[in-house]
């Protein structure tokens, strides 16, 4: 089951690095600030894994609870960092409608 999750998330980092070249500069900034975390996250969980299937006596070890810990903060930071991308995103799509509703310059060509 884990597998499938961490495989998908592989083919999601494949994916951002596939569309890359045709984003904006900011989506572009995005892929680069979160495709790694991404791959970060899916080597832990999967290095995890593989310990625990090794020594599933040691499941209770202080060791497995840190390193659930670390993976967790850093799924956390990567939750906070892509909220704040699609925030980001949404309000430029939002400043660009309302640019052309009021005909206005736009403030760059940055699509």
């Amino acid at each position: 089951m884990y597998k499938g999750h961490i495989d998908a998330v592989r083919r999601q980092v494949t994916r951002l690095n596939d569309v890359r070249s045709n984003a904006s500069s900011w989506q572009k900034t995005t892929i680069d600030r979160i495709a790694p975390l991404l791959q970060e996250l899916a080597s832990d969980a999967e290095a995890l894994i593989n310990r625990i299937n090794q020594n599933p006596k040691r499941l209770n070890n202080g060791e497995y609870k840190d390193y659930i810990k670390v993976n967790t903060d850093l799924a956390a930071e990567l939750v906070a960092l892509v909220g704040n991308f699609v925030d980001y995103g949404r309000t430029r799509e939002q400043l660009e409608h309302l640019t052309n509703k009021l005909d206005l310059p736009s403030g760059g060509s940055d699509r």
